[in-house]
């Protein structure tokens, strides 16, 4: 789980999603950054990634613990972006930490490899799954848009202007 945003915003967004679904991909390529960017850095909304994967799919396993120890050290963004820009690849041939070492100093690198190691990035990846398996995802991308005691599921990779004049309805503006 990595939190953008503050926890007291008036609206909040589970947000699943698998380092390895090509679809995960298009939503962070096309609405990811507006989350981030337009309304969860000035307070609007609490957007909540979480990883979500099928438990047989090793390579996002993988992706999952490097993605989740890279916000150990401040670089989730950059590490996230590296992997979905070269998914087709690193699925391929599961050379994962050459795909993360591209946005990484080997510091930084040596770093996020002894975290993704750490029972605690281990735990916080199970832990992203028991709460997909509890909301009932079985699928990704999807959102949970939280607004007071409502909640609204958004499946897919929505239309970036359609979205935004719903989440702006949401917000009230």
């Amino acid at each position: 789980m990595v939190l953008f945003g503050r926890q007291e915003a008036p609206v909040a967004i589970d947000l699943y999603t698998s380092l390895a679904c090509s679809d995960c991909k298009s939503f962070h390529e096309q609405v990811f950054g507006v989350l981030v960017n337009d309304y969860a850095r000035p307070g609007k909304i609490c957007l909540v990634s979480r990883e979500y994967f099928q438990p047989d799919r090793l390579v996002a396993w993988e992706a999952a613990k490097a993605a989740t120890a890279a916000a150990r050290i401040g670089k989730y963004e950059q590490v996230a972006d590296a992997l979905f820009s070269s998914q087709e690849i690193w699925t391929a041939n599961g050379k994962l930490w050459e795909t993360v070492s591209s946005v990484l100093t080997a510091e930084q690198q040596a770093a996020v490899q002894g975290f993704a190691k750490d029972l605690g990035v281990i735990a916080d990846v199970n832990k992203d799954l028991e709460q997909a398996k509890t909301a009932g995802i079985r699928g990704t991308p999807i959102m949970h848009i939280r607004n007071g005691l409502k909640s609204t599921p958004f499946v897919g990779v929505p239309e970036v202007k359609m979205f935004r004049r719903f989440l702006d309805g949401v917000l009230g503006g």
